[in-house]
């Protein structure tokens, strides 16, 4: 499916646990993309989360507040103004692996073993959480695919091991520079 929502105003966490018996301990926070204007909720979320739990792996799937307006339109390509614009989500990401965390026994996971995986504009609220998240909300690995990532956001001492995935000859945005940016 490719239902795509749009206008959220409430952020909400969906967990996808795999058998108690398949479990690895892992768990990934699934942040989807859609533009910061709508999320592809299903294809790059619940979808993915249920292929994860088949691997074992918990998949939460984000569903982070929107901007309203257009005001990210310009701007997005500096970190700063980024941060700003997009501070909603960003909290919403950060809060995420908080909650997580904090209900790692529960859910039978561990709690060094959170990561977040985005897709596009999901990348880019992924990278963002890696890089200027304080470090009890900051994800333990990163799968950013296909991401938007803003300049000056480049890998240091403190950034989580990331996983990269982007296709050279994608239409709508230049996610290999912005891939390689961000490797290198």
């Amino acid at each position: 499916a490719a239902r795509a929502i749009s206008k959220v105003s409430v952020a909400t966490l969906t967990v996808h646990l795999p058998a108690k018996d398949k479990s690895t301990g892992t768990a990934i926070i699934i942040c989807p993309g859609g533009g910061y204007t709508q999320l592809m909720i299903d294809r790059e979320g619940h979808q993915v989360a249920r292929w994860l739990n088949s691997l074992g792996i918990a998949g939460i799937v984000l569903k982070y507040r929107l901007p309203e307006g257009n005001r990210l339109r310009t701007g997005l390509a500096d970190l700063k103004h980024a941060a700003e614009a997009l501070r909603m989500p960003l909290d919403d990401a950060m809060e995420a692996v908080r909650v997580t965390r904090a209900n790692a026994a529960r859910w039978g996971i561990r709690p060094d073993a959170v990561g977040m995986m985005g897709f596009s504009a999901g990348g880019h609220l992924t990278a963002m959480t890696g890089m200027l998240a304080p470090p009890e909300a900051r994800p333990n690995f990163l799968a950013l695919l296909y991401p938007a990532i803003p300049q000056g956001l480049e890998a240091g001492p403190a950034t989580p091991p990331a996983f990269l995935a982007a296709a050279k000859d994608d239409p709508r945005l230049a996610a290999t520079d912005h891939a390689v940016r961000f490797y290198v």
